[in-house]
């Protein structure tokens, strides 16, 4: 019963080898791309994350100024 518990383990994982397999064979040029060059987008996705916490926390702004106002103060 453990065999056949351990059987089924191991077909889940190589199925999911597969997929990951299959969406790096996809994404290849990609992944070339992103060794090559020194370029990243973490720091923009950071700003993002931060206006969207403040947008969370922030909801009872009386006008949207004061949104903008809070938001310009993150980004610097």
């Amino acid at each position: 019963m453990i065999v056949h518990f351990q059987i089924a383990i191991f077909v889940q994982f190589l199925i999911a080898l597969d997929i990951n397999l299959h969406t790096l064979h996809q994404s290849a040029h990609f992944v070339a791309n992103s060794t090559k060059y020194d370029y990243s987008n973490g720091p923009m996705e950071g700003i993002n994350h931060k206006i969207k916490n403040l947008k969370r926390s922030c909801f009872g702004f009386r006008n949207f100024e004061n949104l903008l106002r809070r938001i310009e103060c993150i980004r610097y």
